[in-house]
């Protein structure tokens, strides 16, 4: 059985392509923008990793494995398809979903990460929601003036981090997971915009949590791709689901 107490936390990877006639951006407007062209968001592509590592008292990292969740939404028809590819270091096992666009969450089979009561962690059912509820995350996290702004030739970067739970009460509320303050030892948070076209690339939240010498970092990452272009999607949305074990 594997007691883990910690819970996991998440990194969001953002990538989207898509236009705006945006011409000028500053450290302040940088979300007024994203705000802006979330609202002319249609179809999707989305991917989702998450990884877990834990280093112990003796210097041991030792390795939980990583989800991968890929999926196709359209807004417009209320339809989608997911694929999850799970690696738990011993075990290795697809799951399908299908998602209606309408509802705020995804209905998957498969274990996921445990607690010490075996219990399935609740943020599962949060890995795939529409893009808006990703921008209402964003949007939640007050900024703090001193975030490290930087410009590059092709990106802008919004940089900062932070020691307490509440920074990302509801940033961590919308996206269906914990925070606990007691075991909380750093908590990072990167920005980045694609300059042409001005497009929400990633945004990154990396949990360090530390409780008895034992130190545990947990990425999540989620990368839109092909926004607002035409696909098929894959599979028959309207089946509920099935699992297939590997």
């Amino acid at each position: 059985m594997r007691n883990i107490w910690f819970k996991t936390v998440i990194t969001i990877s953002t990538l989207l392509f898509f236009t705006t006639g945006c011409n000028s951006i500053t450290k302040e407007n940088l979300l007024d923008e994203m705000n802006e062209t979330a609202e002319t968001i249609e179809t999707y592509i989305v991917e989702n990793k998450i990884s877990v590592q834990v280093t112990e008292t003796n210097g041991h990292v030792q390795d939980y494995g990583g989800l991968t969740v890929q999926g196709q939404i359209d807004l417009k028809e209320s339809k989608g398809f997911i694929e999850m590819q799970e690696d738990y270091i011993t075990e290795q096992y697809e799951t399908f979903a299908y998602f209606n666009g309408d509802e705020h969450f995804v209905n998957w089979l498969g274990n996921g990460w445990y607690d010490e009561n075996w219990t399935t962690e609740q943020m599962h059912f949060y890995f795939l929601t529409d893009y808006n509820l990703v921008i209402d995350a964003i949007n939640s996290v007050t900024v703090p003036i001193n975030a490290d702004f930087e410009e590059t030739r092709d990106y802008y970067l919004l940089n900062y981090t932070e020691y307490n739970a509440e920074a990302f009460e509801k940033f961590a509320q919308i996206l269906g997971f914990d925070l606990y303050e007691d075991v909380i030892k750093e908590m990072h948070l990167t920005i980045q915009f694609q300059k042409k076209p001005f497009a929400l690339q990633k945004l990154e939240f990396t949990l360090i949590e530390e409780a008895n010498g034992v130190t545990r970092e947990a990425v999540m990452e989620i990368e839109f791709q092909r926004v607002n272009e035409d696909f098929e999607i894959e599979v028959p949305y309207d089946i509920i689901g099935e699992e297939d074990q590997l």
